[in-house]
């Protein structure tokens, strides 16, 4: 249900439409503030590459943020809407050269969400600019024509260029490189981990990601029948992690689920990451599935074979895994914030357990709360700052003030998620401090029902 602002005029403009946009932007709407979605792609979920994730600690807030609507449908975002989730849901950790079980943790009432179809899902309802570019590639959708699915679907190619604004008035603009301009009365940086928007609060330099000694690959497939049936039994849900001595870590979870009678049409998510202390990355397909490879063949099974068996006309994608550790920065009287990715790039989001100290059994719940997982840290900035702006809107409070309250909560959560992240990413590739781990030693948890 829709909510009456007592501001209709004040206007909100959110750069990027990835999930933490999107959702901003449906809470918005159902709180009656106006707002107008930009987004550098020229068409929804026009970038091939897609992931899933879970929705852990942030169940509340994301469910704040969406209407009835949208989680009457929520389904279809699933990665298989055949699964019920429950509260003995857990997420296991194996030894990937033995194939041991070290830890199973647990994640009750996860959501795990196919990115792509989320997207399209919290996409329905939202403005969203258009651009005045047309797509050269063809539609993903087959809309009825071409003016339907520019006004009704997230169809952007809207891409900032810069930010202007005039401490004697209550506007900001944008301005994009295809010349046009918008301006509103907050502007929201939700633009991901090499945000533009961050770039123009701090400056190149201390808005800059840092590097780390990592490499994570990550590819979308197929298996065998015999074989998805045999992971998916041994994982006992939706997804599950591999710890090898080598320093390898392997992740795996369902990515979609067509037919749930027919696990060879079952997608799958298979990403690898191991220690790398270089600056660069393997380039071109060939090297990075030369790396995979080479890897992959030390797993055991059936995950060997699982990653062993990724064809040559699948596509591997291989970054270097960074993170930017937040600071404060000035919001211009209340003007310009962050939120997402552009607020808190962390490590690659694989749903690792927190291995850090302390932990005992009966605190796995608490450690999953804990964890630095950058889509959950999003959903909380997209549920609190829609709360700040309610403040202002509803009650009059000075814009500059519920900004700043939400950025200064913001910001040393989103600090301490970035670090906690990138020293468990640093640790669970160390296979001598992970022996040492609390969580290694004490090995399976409790079963909660004895």
């Amino acid at each position: 249900m829709n909510e009456s602002s007592s501001n209709p005029d004040f206007h909100v403009l959110v750069i990027g439409a990835g999930s933490v946009g999107l959702l901003i932007a449906q809470r918005l709407k159902m709180l009656g503030i106006k707002c107008t979605v930009f987004e550098r792609e020229l068409y929804l979920n026009q970038r091939p590459r897609d992931w899933n994730f879970g929705v852990y600690w942030s169940q509340a807030p994301f469910s704040e943020c969406l209407s009835e609507d949208v989680i009457s449908n929520l389904s279809t975002a699933l990665v298989d809407p055949f699964h019920k989730a429950g509260s003995d849901d857990h997420f296991p950790m194996f030894n990937g050269e033995t194939g041991e079980l070290i830890q199973k943790m647990p994640i009750p009432n996860t959501y795990r969400l196919n990115r792509s179809r989320f997207k399209a899902l919290t996409s329905k309802g939202v403005y969203v600019e258009v651009s005045s570019m047309r797509p050269k590639q063809p539609f993903p959708f087959a809309p009825l024509n071409m003016e339907t699915y520019m006004n009704r679907v997230a169809q952007y190619g809207k891409r900032l260029s810069t930010i202007s604004r005039s401490s004697d008035t209550e506007t900001v603009t944008a301005i994009f490189e295809d010349g046009s301009e918008a301006t509103g009365n907050l502007l929201i940086g939700a633009d991901g981990s090499r945000s533009k928007v961050r770039e123009y609060l701090l400056g190149p330099e201390k808005a800059g990601l840092q590097p780390l000694p990592l490499l994570g690959c990550m590819a979308l497939r197929t298996l065998p029948a015999d074989l998805a049936i045999k992971i998916r039994k041994e994982q006992n849900g939706l997804a599950h992690v591999a710890h090898h001595p080598l320093g390898y870590c392997s992740f795996m979870s369902i990515h979609d689920v067509p037919n749930p009678e027919q696990p060879e049409t079952w997608v799958w998510m298979l990403a690898l990451t191991w220690s790398d202390p270089g600056t660069e990355r393997p380039s071109g397909a060939a090297e990075i599935r030369s790396a995979w490879m080479q890897r992959s063949k030390h797993l055991a099974e059936p995950l060997r074979s699982a990653y062993l068996s990724v064809p040559k006309d699948v596509n591997i994608s291989c970054e270097r895994l960074s993170e930017w550790r937040t600071i404060a920065w000035d919001n211009h009287q209340g003007k310009v914030t962050l939120a997402g990715d552009a607020a808190h790039p962390m490590t690659f989001r694989k749903a690792l357990p927190i291995l850090l100290p302390p932990f005992h059994s009966n605190q796995a719940e608490s450690q999953i709360s804990d964890r630095g997982q950058g889509l959950n840290n999003g959903i909380h900035d997209a549920a609190y700052l829609c709360r700040a702006l309610r403040l202002h809107c509803e009650n009059g409070k000075p814009l500059q003030e519920v900004i700043s309250a939400y950025e200064q909560e913001l910001v040393e959560r989103g600090r301490n998620a970035v670090i906690s992240s990138g020293q468990n990413s640093l640790m669970v590739h160390d296979w001598e401090q992970l022996k040492k781990s609390p969580i290694y030693r004490l090995g399976i948890a409790p079963d909660r029902k004895q």
